[in-house]
């Protein structure tokens, strides 16, 4: 997605339109939903220990983690109810709340991917709202963003999963990122504050991890982020190019799965470097060029894809055609009337 217009859609080996499983990618959507209820000043700032969240547990260590840990996986807590890599029904969604804040643990601050202390967003908002995550999320972002009560797994007292299990298409899930792209606006509506997304998508583990909150990060410096799933699901935006690119994965081919899923995320990399010579035209500071221009193509050599910018000073038909090198037409991209402005 360039510019908020789908510039590229397909689907292969069987995989279809249909919603899957997105696994760790429903991180992204609970941090999400976090920073709506903080937005909404029903949960405290993420800096708030975790004690203040359930003073009903007596907790030594509940004094000594924030919510900030939690949403930044640096809580501590060892992986008590583990049961992933079994693919079984995730264990942790069917612990009590205070199983789940009594787990084996060292001390607060070093990172360490955890799926159960993740959960632990879930029951906050649960807690704090008075609502589950799913009935939190299609009061304040699912329909917002298009998504019509999607399916979400759920367990001990119908909390849904923080940590996986949320099924959505492939457009309903890459929304999200666009609407961090856009500073958390749909349309004319705040979604969620462009203070959250500055914080979920900027480094927050001070442990050398490029970890926001709930977000990976491909640097320290904010120049792209991701959410990322088991297996191949992805949400990849970068800034800078005003894109996201997005996928999804339900077959994984005859490698091993991380390899499946290495290869898918070079992949996606690999295409968001077309877009880096991108010239962006604030159409605002000038409303239109003043004479007609064609612009190299690039990448160039290109299979499958390149990008042709022109300028057009005035109303025309515009014919743009591409041919190979003995003069058959391999592709027509234009042919049709168009407005002065600068096209790509």
């Amino acid at each position: 997605i360039h510019q908020g217009e789908i510039v590229s859609e397909n689907y292969y080996n069987s995989n279809d339109e249909n919603e899957i499983n997105i696994w760790s990618v429903t991180k992204s959507f609970i941090s999400t939903l976090v920073g709506q209820a903080v937005d909404m000043n029903l949960i405290e700032d993420p800096d708030s220990l975790i004690s203040f969240f359930f003073p009903e547990y007596d907790i030594d260590y509940l004094r000594q983690i924030s919510l900030h840990n939690v949403l930044t996986m640096t809580t501590g807590y060892s992986d008590d109810f583990e049961n992933f890599w079994s693919y079984d029904y995730p264990q942790w969604i069917n612990q009590t709340t205070e199983n789940l804040l009594s787990m084996g643990h060292s001390s607060p601050g070093s990172f360490f991917y955890n799926n159960s202390a993740c959960h632990i967003n879930s029951h906050i908002i649960f807690y704090k709202t008075e609502m589950t995550p799913l009935e939190f999320g299609n009061s304040y972002l699912f329909p917002q963003l298009g998504i019509d009560n999607p399916n979400w797994d759920d367990g001990y007292q119908n909390i849904n999963d923080g940590s996986v299990g949320l099924y959505l298409n492939l457009r309903d899930m890459v929304k999200l990122g666009q609407l961090y792209l856009q500073d958390g606006l749909s349309g004319s509506e705040q979604i969620i504050s462009s203070e959250w997304v500055e914080r979920a998508t900027n480094v927050q583990t001070g442990t050398g991890w490029n970890y926001g909150y709930l977000w990976w990060l491909q640097d320290n410096e904010g120049t792209s982020y991701s959410a990322k799933g088991f297996g191949g699901q992805v949400i990849a935006v970068y800034p800078e190019y005003e894109l996201v690119i997005g996928a999804q994965s339900d077959i994984f081919g005859s490698e091993d799965i991380d390899s499946h899923s290495n290869l898918l995320n070079d992949r996606i990399n690999s295409i968001a470097t077309i877009f880096e010579g991108y010239q962006y035209h604030d159409d605002s500071a000038v409303q239109s060029p003043s004479s007609f221009k064609l612009y190299s193509n690039y990448p160039n050599p290109f299979n499958p894809v390149t990008i042709l910018q022109y300028d057009l000073p005035e109303d025309g038909l515009v014919n743009i055609t591409v041919y190979d090198m003995l003069g058959n037409v391999v592709n027509n991209l234009v042919n049709t009337y168009q407005s002065p402005g600068y096209k790509s």
